[in-house]
């Protein structure tokens, strides 16, 4: 499958600094940043709301655009409404680069909250999570029991069960996310407890972590890098993916995403275990956040001396045994609470996945991917020791922040076995914290690519009303084709940073040989 993205438009949006753009002019700029804005509004409502509307199918749960729609071209539409999404997009970054002004603030914020408002009203099509968030809620708020331990299917007669796509399961979330979903569940029950007021509570509790996202890097970026705050903003906050995801579907990624930002924000004012223990925060929501916790660390003890070094080890680890003890006080019963076992063998749309899909069918399926999730396993401490060692080496926050990012699209692209679209946003909130380079265009990629699976899987490779291939078969086309154009951008881009930092052929290296060079390969400048 072609991308219609252009990557051109890409790297000419990574080459955008403060100064150099002649895109747009200031006063043209804002302007068009408010056109585009408007335009995306429109866009989202025709291509998604207006068709996938959550007032008119709520009733029917388990709905995704297959269910709604055998023609193919539902699919393209789909499709081409995410290209057509992306374009402007990339038009509004070149903009954002370049307007200035309190009322270019006022124009991101009113694109961001216009988008959200409309993608409250669709139906959440792209996965049933917040189902299950809710009914993992009402196990807790209704029903008085322990969803660590007791799966929704024991409460046949509940009315949101049938939209639940794991109901035999125990929840995979944290107990700060359960604690919260409890909390939104008992919300909802003192509103009328209707379904629609509970998913619109859920999805604005996405919005408002998004929100807070967008916030925390304004604030970081007027600290540290105030000519490039505006566009970080914009990144986030106008991503398509973002706003699908967030606003559309009520993913709690947002919610763990955001202690991951405030986690930065703590070190650029030098509040070492406040930072470790955001992160700790965020990863008792999805355990992701843990990855930050060494880096966080490493930093402390880079930037702390003497007996400094020791308060922070012993305040944040005393913090730290405080704040898990009481995440999981109300819910610990001992046992495999987290379910990590039956976990181990969810393969879908990663290179573990695709690896097993290209295994003799006839060996041993659960030593297969038992050998591959060790092999990732593996491969992710590697990389956590080198982003460590890239830490250790430069211990700013603008070090931690490349870290970080580097290490969650590693994860995402190649140590991850079960990936879904909506992880994407991840590295996009610490990718618009950087300067220009490489990690940001990739970041941007990944979550225009992981758009394409959605029609890809339901319109083609597993069209409806013929027989279901089988996982090795489809496992073995969707990794190549949605995640391998962004590992391709990576690597190039990956060979021609090397490239620069080689001395010319026939050239005596000098004594600056191998220094970082001053400005990245068609990515401008490094600050």
């Amino acid at each position: 499958m072609a991308c219609p993205l252009p990557l051109r438009a890409v790297a000419r949006v990574m080459r955008i600094s403060s100064k150099g753009s002649t895109f747009l002019s200031i006063d043209r700029a804002t302007a068009g940043l408010a056109v585009l804005g408007l335009a995306s509004a429109l866009l989202f409502w025709a291509a998604f709301v207006r068709l996938y509307s959550l007032d008119a199918l709520l009733p029917r749960p388990g709905l995704s655009i297959s269910k709604l729609s055998r023609d193919p071209r539902t699919g393209l539409l789909y499709f081409g409404a995410f290209a057509a999404l992306f374009e402007l997009y990339l038009l509004g970054a070149l903009a954002a680069a370049r307007a200035r002004g309190r009322a270019a603030w006022v124009i991101v914020a009113a694109g961001a909250v216009l988008s959200s408002l409309l993608l409250l009203r669709l139906y959440p099509i792209d996965a049933t999570d917040i189902f299950d968030y809710i009914m993992f809620g009402r196990v807790v708020a209704v029903h008085g029991a322990n969803p660590f331990y007791t799966p929704p299917a024991h409460f046949p007669n509940d009315p949101v069960l049938p939209y639940a796509g794991w109901s035999g399961s125990t929840t995979g979330y944290g107990p700060l996310w359960t604690l919260l979903s409890a909390a939104m569940s008992r919300l909802a029950l003192q509103l009328g407890d209707s379904l629609l007021v509970q998913v619109l509570i859920y999805k604005l509790s996405a919005v408002a972590a998004a929100a807070t996202t967008a916030l925390l890097i304004a604030a970081i970026l007027r600290r540290e890098a105030p000519e490039r705050a505006l566009l970080g903003v914009y990144l986030w906050s106008w991503n398509p993916l973002q706003l699908f995801v967030t606003a559309g579907n009520g993913h709690n990624d947002s919610v763990m995403v955001a202690p991951m930002l405030l986690s930065l924000w703590l070190v650029g004012r030098r509040r070492w275990s406040a930072a470790v223990l955001a992160a700790l925060a965020g990863a008792l929501v999805k355990f992701i956040p843990v990855l930050l916790v060494p880096l966080l660390g490493i930093v402390a003890l880079r930037q702390l001396q003497g007996r400094a070094r020791w308060r922070f080890i012993v305040t944040t680890a005393a913090g730290a045994g405080v704040l898990i003890g009481a995440a999981f006080a109300p819910f610990w019963r001992g046992g495999d609470m987290l379910i990590l076992s039956s976990r181990a063998h969810l393969f879908t749309t990663s290179l573990p996945a695709w690896l097993w899909s290209l295994s003799d069918p006839r060996w041993n399926n659960n030593q297969v991917q038992a050998m591959l999730l060790r092999a990732a396993l593996f491969t992710l401490a590697v990389a956590e020791l080198l982003a460590l060692w890239l830490v250790w080496r430069r211990p700013t926050l603008l070090g931690l922040a490349q870290a970080a990012t580097a290490l969650l699209l590693f994860y995402l692209l190649a140590a991850i076995a079960w990936f879904q679209p909506w992880y994407a946003i991840w590295p996009l909130a610490l990718a618009a914290l950087l300067p220009d380079g490489p990690l940001r265009p990739v970041s941007l990629l990944l979550t225009f690519a992981v758009t394409w699976k959605a029609p890809l899987f339901e319109y083609v490779l597993a069209p409806p009303g013929k027989p279901l291939p089988t996982a090795r078969w489809w496992e073995g086309r969707l990794f190549p084709i949605i995640l391998g154009p962004v590992w391709l951008v990576w690597i190039l881009d990956l060979a021609s940073w090397m490239a620069a930092r080689l001395p010319p052929a026939g050239r005596r290296a000098g004594p600056g040989a191998g220094a970082v060079p001053r400005r990245w390969p068609l990515h401008g400048r490094v600050r």
